[in-house]
Order: structure tokens, then C-alpha cells, then sequence
């Protein structure tokens, strides 16, 4: 029983950080929504790793919350 409370807390805690990475890029995205940011720009802004932009924006992107664009280098 301890074993399934202490899976059960872990879960709550990384839900928990999620929405804080979640919140924290949104905020940055809505502080000028007109502009196009780049994903290391915005990891680098709100000091998460890459992979973590990407799947948080990736979902933000399906809930319909930010668009995303993908860019060839020129």
C-alpha cells in the first residue's frame, strides 16, 4: 500500500511541474503573442530544456493555444 501512495504522490508532483513549465511558457508566449519565437529561444527565456519547450508546445498547440510553424534554416 505504501508503494502505491508513494507512486501516487510522485504522479502529483510531476503534474504539478508540468503545469508550472506550462504556465511559465505561456506567460512568455502572451508577453508578445505577435512575435514568432523559436524554441531555443524560448528554453533558453524561460530556462527549460528544449525536449520541454517542444512537448508542451506540442500540446498547447493541439488544445488550440499557440500555433505552431515549422522553418527550414535559410
Amino acid at each position: 500500500m505504501e508503494l502505491q501512495n508513494f507512486k501516487k504522490k510522485i504522479v502529483q508532483k510531476n503534474e504539478q511541474l508540468f503545469k508550472k513549465m506550462n504556465n511559465k511558457i505561456i506567460r512568455f508566449l502572451f508577453r508578445e503573442p505577435e512575435k514568432g519565437h523559436h524554441i531555443r529561444g524560448i528554453a533558453r527565456k524561460c530556462n527549460l530544456s528544449p525536449n520541454t519547450v517542444i512537448a508542451i508546445s506540442k500540446k498547447l498547440s493541439k488544445e488550440g493555444i499557440v500555433k505552431m510553424e515549422r522553418k527550414a534554416n535559410q
